[in-house]
């Protein structure tokens, strides 16, 4: 008997050793097999997913866009079950409705959390772009959603979450899983305050760890959330400026980093593009040397129920350039969206206005440049000092007074 309970203890050992091995091999020779580790299906879910094996892209695309928007063209690159839709009545990760792009497959999502490495292979290539926001790693499995669009308004914002399974033990290591929102070629996907791309590595129980929730399978007992991510970002609001009424492009991507296992997901909420108008007008004026100029800022958001004024926003403006470079005011909305401001010149030339927004809300908005000619001498008299000026006065009182006495 004893000897038998020796013989399966050792068995027992050699299993585990074997397993971790397996694993650990994995991680360092990605392209030896595809692995496939899917999430229990015990328990439920309010968490549900429709890949492109069911919709197409436009319907995926039509799900995020809002008003104000026309789309041109649709591309996308990677496995059809990697990106989707989505739907949760819980909320668990603060959004309701969207779309889906994981490295992995995107039902793997769903809760609750039972293992620490759920992971679908694809064993298809990375993406340059987001090779260059993590520069020391590769990329692979990527999965991007591409959109040509004319937008009607001049700034673009929508939120969104990012998770993974990397969580919390593959932090700081080359397993740096890392997508991108690349509005016109810019990457707009950063971290609140900061030029830091959103990744694995940049944000975690350690760095910028307010925006992260820790979910970790076997870490944590019991687990939060109700779903698979070992942890995942608080929601994100991601904005950028486009150019009204020409083609802009919006690139969305997401890749593992070092390898192809422990999938990654980031997650964009429904109808939340919004194009937020931010003008500055007159375009352009005409005024003589010291009188005064008002300019105004109009700010309004364009989103699916129509066209409303953005109240209560604080908005500077500031002379960029031209005699008078430097000068600035500022103003907030009123009811009907709009800001305004008042100067004057006392040299003649042509000033180039901006107006900017920066706030929780609304962060990073520039508005349209206008221009302001001020034409006429410059006015630059001065009070004559007394002697100047009183002798001639003088004069003519005294010659006043002869005449008078002579009458």
């Amino acid at each position: 008997m004893k000897i038998n309970v020796v013989i399966i203890i050792v068995l027992l050992m050699a299993l585990i050793t074997s397993a971790a091995a397996t694993a650990e091999n994995l991680r360092e020779n990605p392209e030896t097999k595809v692995m496939v580790m899917s999430p229990s299906t015990s328990s439920t879910s309010t968490f549900t997913t429709t890949d492109l094996d069911t919709i197409s892209k436009e319907q995926i695309v039509s799900t995020i866009l809002g008003s104000g928007v026309t789309v041109k063209d649709i591309r996308v690159t990677g496995a059809n079950t990697a990106i989707g839709t989505f739907s949760d009545t819980e909320s668990v990760l603060g959004i309701e409705q969207g779309i889906i792009l994981s490295t992995g497959d995107i039902a793997y999502t769903s809760g609750p959390n039972n293992a620490d490495d759920t992971t679908k292979a694809h064993g298809l290539a990375g993406d340059t772009d987001l090779d260059g926001l993590v520069p020391e790693y590769e990329t692979h499995d990527a999965t991007i959603l591409e959109i040509d669009f004319i937008p009607e308004g001049s700034q673009l914002e929508f939120n969104y979450v990012f998770g993974s399974e990397e969580y919390n033990e593959y932090v700081d290591t080359n397993f740096n899983d890392v997508f991108g929102f690349f509005l016109n070629g810019q990457n707009i996907a950063l971290i609140p305050g900061t030029n830091e791309p959103v990744a694995i590595n940049n944000v975690n129980l350690n760095k910028s760890s307010a925006y992260y929730k820790d979910n970790d399978f076997g870490d944590l007992n019991p687990i939060p959330y109700n779903t698979e991510l070992d942890g995942f970002t608080s929601v994100l609001t991601a904005t950028g400026q486009v150019t009204p009424s020409e083609v802009n492009t919006i690139k969305i991507a997401i890749a593992d980093s070092g390898d192809f296992w422990y999938d990654s997901a980031v997650l964009i909420e429904a109808n939340s593009f919004s194009s937020a108008d931010f003008f500055l007008t007159p375009e352009s004026a005409t005024n003589n040397v010291g009188e005064t100029h008002e300019v105004t800022a109009k700010l309004v958001e364009s989103t699916q129920n129509g066209v409303f004024p953005i109240v209560g926003e604080n908005v500077n403006f500031e002379i960029i350039s031209g005699p008078n470079a430097g000068k600035a005011g500022s103003d907030v909305t009123d009811l009907k969206g709009l800001a305004t401001w008042s100067y004057t010149s006392s040299t003649p030339g042509t000033d180039t206005i901006k107006a900017f927004v920066d706030s929780t809300t609304y962060p990073y908005m520039v508005s349209n440049e206008i221009t302001k000619k001020w034409v006429g001498e410059q006015n630059n008299a001065e009070v004559p000092e007394f002697p100047t000026i009183a002798l001639p006065v003088l004069a003519i009182i005294g010659i006043a007074l002869f005449f008078q006495r002579r009458n």
